[in-house]
Parts: structure tokens; C-alpha cells; sequence
């Protein structure tokens, strides 16, 4: 038991770390006030411009799961 709990700690330890690095740069920016949006019409044009980018990650025409494909009993079906 001591020593998953070190390792387990060590982990977590790590997870941590690389959250904050993760993260770190992100929060700077959203706390950087010379960098604020300013006007909405402003926030619109950056929201507009990452949607478009997000786009182009993925198919035009991506493929529609069904009513059933994302119901619980769908979700479940292999563990029922």
C-alpha cells in the first residue's frame, strides 16, 4: 500500500505540473488587461475566426448519430 501511494502521489504530482504549464500561458492572456476585448463586435470577430479554424479540424459533412445512438440506452447497451 506504501508504495502505490508514492506512486500514486508522484502522479499526481506530475498531473499537477503539467497542468499549470498546460494552463499557465492561457491564464495570462485572459488576465492580461492590454489584451482585453474591448467591444463585443471585437469578441464576435475573434469568435468567428476560431470557430472557422475549428472547422477546418473536421469532415464538411460530419456523420449524425441517431436518437437512440445517444440516448442512455444506447450509451449502455454493451454494459447491459
Amino acid at each position: 500500500m506504501g508504495s502505490d501511494n508514492r506512486k500514486l502521489w508522484r502522479d499526481r504530482e506530475g498531473i499537477s505540473q503539467l497542468l499549470v504549464a498546460a494552463f499557465a500561458p492561457t491564464v495570462e492572456v485572459l488576465l492580461d488587461r492590454e489584451r482585453a476585448v474591448e467591444n463585443e463586435s471585437q469578441f464576435e470577430t475573434i469568435a468567428d475566426r476560431l470557430a472557422d479554424e475549428f472547422a477546418t479540424y473536421f469532415p464538411s459533412h460530419p456523420p449524425v448519430l441517431s436518437d437512440y445512438g445517444i440516448s442512455r440506452a444506447g450509451i449502455y447497451e454493451e454494459r447491459l
